[in-house]
């Protein structure tokens, strides 16, 4: 016995399929998140940060190797393969950007309060600063 299939509900059918999957990815898509200062939940209006963009790829990392001192937002974009994060480490300061990695293609943020003195930028995920994912920073006034 053949089945009568009507053409016009397979379309319908796969178009609805198309417009829901096209929904999750949309909705699927991660807004930078954003970290406040060290001191806590401070942060600054635009006008008065310093924004560095930050560019990880594996095993380098590019960034400003001079920075001068005040309210400074980190606009960090993962253009590698693998996922990698964001950390710093300086006087009176060890932060993450995030507790999860960020993953290819992914941003994130971090605002944070930089005092003139030698930091060090790096990747925390597995061993990639030993591999060579660090960046040792300066910040001093007169950049």
């Amino acid at each position: 016995m053949r089945s009568k299939c009507n053409p016009d509900r397979y379309v319908a059918a796969t178009l609805a399929v198309v417009f829901l999957l096209s929904g999750i990815a949309a909705c699927s898509r991660e807004e930078p998140e954003i970290l406040g200062s060290p001191q806590g939940s401070e942060t600054w209006p635009e006008e008065e940060l310093n924004t560095v963009q930050v560019s990880m790829v594996e095993f380098e990392i590019d960034i400003p190797k001079l920075l001068p001192p005040g309210p400074t937002k980190f606009i960090v974009t993962n253009n590698g393969q693998n996922s990698h994060n964001f950390a710093i480490e300086g006087p009176n300061v060890e932060r993450v950007l995030s507790e999860k990695p960020l993953k290819p293609g992914q941003k994130g943020i971090m605002q944070i309060d930089l005092k003139p003195g030698k930091y060090v930028v790096y990747c925390p995920v597995f061993n990639n600063r030993d591999r060579g994912m660090k960046v040792n920073l300066t910040v001093t006034a007169g950049n």
